[in-house]
Parts: structure tokens; C-alpha cells; sequence
């Protein structure tokens, strides 16, 4: 999984963050999900963050030897809380999210019109160690578990959706770059709900933090 995002930062209050996301099976190699997302953040104080968002998804099927290859669009737009505890050498963080998801409608293995729906609500525990400097940038060691619960009058048997635990490092690359890489396993109930999927995934991921606000009071003076 490969995982790309870009925080604007316009002020102390307000930044926009946008995020790529492609995930792929390795044997054999085929598309297994994309995501693209956007989100505009508020800085509440006291270390507390408030997100709105719209996710874009392409699923395609679960198991990469099917022959059909539909990509299903899913619409997903979300509201979202974190919270971050910094504690020393350690940094503890808490997100909450709650998802409306629309999902494209299919019939006879091709995409239909209509969408059909249900709600998802996300809480992500997160812990990151700073184990050492590099070249005076931190280097870190981050753990985190997030679990998901379905909701609707669709949702028969999988209220549970899945839980993703997260092991890895994060490199502070420069003041606009950060570089991390793990191990993340992804572990999810299927719809019959006495079925579930166990993924092992190696996961990279780059977030570039761009500051406009002082360049906003260069141009204002």
C-alpha cells in the first residue's frame, strides 16, 4: 500500500489536507482498492482537531485470482474529532470518525444505477515513540489500532467491519517532509458475518506539509 498526502496550512485555525491512497496484491499483481480524499481541518485548541471530508474509493474484488475485475465506486463523505497527547518523548492520539457511505449499485457483474447505503464509525488509538535524531529529525516508532463498526438497515451481520493494527517508523525528512514505513494488519468480517479476511500488508507513506500562512502576511504587509 502506497499512501501520499498534502496538508495547506492557511492559518493557525484553518489547513486543507489531501490524501492518494493505492493498494495492490503482490501475487499475483492486480488492483485490489484505490482512495483519493480530501478534508478541510479546524484547529479547535487545546489539541483538538475537527475534519470534514469526502472520500472517493474504487474497490475491486477482494480475492485477487477472480476472473471478473469489476471496480465498485463507493462515496464517502465523513466528519471527524482527534485528539493529541504529547507526553515527552511519547505522543498519544485519538481520531473519531463517522462515515456515510454510498455504494454503487451493481447487477450481472457491471455497475448499475443508484447507490445503496449504510454508516461506518471509526475510533483510531495511536502511540508514537521517538527513538532517536537523525541529522536533528526525530525518528519514531508508531504503533496503532482502529476499529470499525457498521450501521444501518442494510448491516445484517457484519456490525463489525474490521480492525487494522499498525507497527512501523516515521522519519522527519525536513520541516515540509515526513517518510513512514510498517507493517499493517487488516483483519475484516465479510458479509455472511462467519467469514472474515486476514491481510498482511507493507505499507509506505510520505505526508508534505506546506505552510502558506506566512507567505498570506508577506503579501497583506
Amino acid at each position: 500500500m502506497v499512501f501520499y498526502s498534502v496538508a495547506l496550512k492557511f492559518n493557525n485555525r484553518w489547513s486543507l489536507v489531501t490524501e492518494v491512497q493505492e493498494c495492490r496484491f503482490i501475487n499475483p499483481d492486480r488492483h485490489h482498492q484505490f482512495l483519493a480524499r480530501a478534508q478541510a481541518r479546524y484547529a479547535l485548541g487545546r489539541n483538538w482537531e475537527a475534519e470534514l471530508g469526502f472520500t472517493y474509493f474504487l474497490q475491486s474484488p477482494n480475492d485477487p485470482k477472480a476472473t471478473e475485475r469489476l471496480a465498485v465506486p463507493e462515496l464517502r463523505p465523513h466528519i471527524q474529532l482527534s485528539y493529541a497527547q504529547p507526553l515527552g518523548r511519547v505522543s498519544i492520539s485519538h481520531r473519531y470518525r463517522a462515515e456515510k457511505r454510498f455504494f454503487r449499485n451493481t447487477s450481472n457483474g457491471e455497475l448499475a444505477p443508484g447507490y445503496n447505503t449504510n454508516y461506518r464509525f471509526r475510533y483510531k488509538l495511536g502511540v508514537a515513540y521517538r527513538l532517536t535524531y537523525l541529522n536533528d529529525r526525530p525518528l519514531k516508532l508508531e504503533v496503532s489500532d482502529e476499529i470499525h463498526l457498521n450501521t444501518g438497515d442494510k448491516i445484517l451481520y457484519n456490525h463489525f467491519d474490521q480492525n487494522r493494527i499498525y507497527a512501523g517508523v516515521s522519519y522527519a525528512a525536513s520541516d515540509k517532509l515526513e517518510v513512514s514505513a510498517g507493517y499493517l494488519n487488516w483483519y475484516q468480517q465479510r458479509d455472511a458475518g462467519n467469514q472474515f479476511y486476514n491481510r498482511h500488508i507493507v505499507q509506505l507513506a510520505i505526508s508534505h506539509n506546506i505552510d502558506l500562512s506566512g507567505k498570506r502576511r508577506e503579501v497583506v504587509e
